[in-house]
């Protein structure tokens, strides 16, 4: 009987985070699961001093998610805040790699950005600079149950989908005029 060639799985839903282990700079891959529960932290003047500008897990939000480590309901270990979504790698496995991370949503773009596009210096002259930055699970995907199926026979003659641009390609066809 041959043996089955064992082929690596395909992770899906993973976040790239880019680790100092060892004094060597690694992108690690992790599987996220989901959230469970909300959890506020409030970001000080402190947080962002120490931030670092450019960098996802050393910003002045990561800073903050670091010293509010105790209120979450798992362990933290390292941050990453995008423009939308956060993740924290809250498991190691015995070698002390990192394994898994949890996902949650926030409404702090518009400081995130802020803080890449102009430094630290310029943000601490702003008023929302102390703020409580509040963390929530990101919402459940939804099923495709109300896209429009193609209508006819199956022989060739049946009408196509209506093809809508996503992302980029749809806000540049909105602002030249194109109706979706």
């Amino acid at each position: 009987m041959a043996k089955k060639s064992k082929t690596p799985k395909i992770k899906r839903r993973c976040h790239v985070f880019k680790l100092d282990i060892y004094g060597s700079k690694l992108n690690v891959a992790l599987p996220w699961v989901p959230a469970r529960s909300v959890v506020q932290i409030l970001r000080s003047r402190k947080d962002v001093l120490e931030g670092i500008r450019g960098n996802s897990m050393a910003c002045a939000d990561a800073k903050c998610a670091e010293s509010f480590a105790h209120e979450f309901p798992h362990a933290v270990y390292h941050s990453d805040f995008g423009e939308r979504f956060a993740y924290f790698i809250d498991k190691k496995d015995k070698r002390g790699h990192p394994v898994r991370c949890v996902k949650y949503i926030h409404d702090d773009g518009p400081f995130i950005r802020a803080f890449d596009e102009h430094g630290k210096d310029a943000l601490l002259e702003r008023d929302d600079v102390e703020r409580i930055i509040t963390l929530r699970p990101p919402p459940k995907r939804g099923s495709q149950a109300g896209q429009q199926r193609p209508k006819g026979k199956n022989d060739g003659s049946r009408s196509r989908r209506k093809q809508v641009g996503r992302g980029a390609e749809r806000r540049a066809l909105a602002a030249l005029g194109v109706k979706l």
